[in-house]
């Protein structure tokens, strides 16, 4: 996209949405051994 998320309220919620997702799968897997605990969750749900 040519756009900035943060710029389309529409397109900064369904980023928020989804980076909230990825972290809750992330902590998921990092409580039930899939991931190791020293992930940055926060950094890595923003990046994906």
């Amino acid at each position: 996209l040519s756009h900035d998320v943060s710029e389309i309220p529409y397109l900064r919620e369904r980023h928020e949405k989804l980076a909230n997702a990825i972290q809750l799968f992330i902590n998921m897997g990092i409580e039930s051994g899939e991931f190791r605990d020293n992930i940055d969750v926060n950094s890595f749900a923003e990046l994906l």
